[in-house]
This record gives C-alpha cells, sequence and structure tokens, in this order.
C-alpha cells in the first residue's frame, strides 16, 4: 500500500468513526425504545428482576450487534471509496491535461 493509499484510508476511516458514533445514536435510541417496550410488557408476568436482566441484557447485545454492523457497513464503504479514487487517478493518468484537448489531445 502506498503513502496515498494509506493517507486516504486513514482519512476515509476518520470519516467512518464519526458516521458510525451518528449513526450509533440513531439506531441505539431505536433498539432502547423497543427493549423497553418489551420489557413492559413483560412486566405483567415476570418479576421486576427478570425484567432488569432482559433490559440490561438485551441492550448490551444489541449494542455489540449494531456496532458490529455498522463496521461492517463502514468498511463496504471505505474500499468503495478507495476503488472508486483508484479508477479517477488511473482515468487521469491517460488523461494528463483533464480532457482540455489542447496538448495531448
Amino acid at each position: 500500500m502506498t503513502r496515498t493509499e494509506e493517507l486516504s484510508r486513514a482519512r476515509l476511516r476518520k470519516e467512518a468513526n464519526k458516521w458510525i458514533e451518528m449513526e450509533m445514536e440513531t439506531r441505539m435510541a431505536a433498539a432502547v425504545e423497543e427493549i423497553a417496550m418489551q420489557a413492559e410488557v413483560g412486566s405483567n408476568i415476570l418479576p421486576e428482576h427478570a425484567v432488569q436482566k432482559h433490559v440490561t441484557e438485551a441492550t448490551s447485545y444489541a449494542e455489540q450487534e449494531i456496532r458490529r454492523e455498522l463496521e461492517l457497513e463502514a468498511e463496504e464503504w471505505i474500499e468503495r471509496k478507495l476503488s472508486e479514487e483508484a479508477e479517477m487517478e488511473e482515468s487521469e493518468a491517460d488523461n494528463p491535461c483533464g480532457g482540455c484537448r489542447g496538448c495531448c489531445g
């Protein structure tokens, strides 16, 4: 991997990390709401400690799974962006003047 590729990957990773954190907040809010609804339904038939245990475990599991899913999405996005940048660099190398039609073509 060239230095330019490393810098591009680092820049994209930083951007992806910001997106992950914003998306985590959104998706976790929805998950917590769903878990609370489940807890409310369960509170009619289960003891309080069982409901609390479910909320704690379900929230932890949701956070892990959402983060894993977002990491996968981010990695796919990074690879796609790197591929697009590489394609753009190749096309620019084929036409150094950017299509001016002056000196080269």
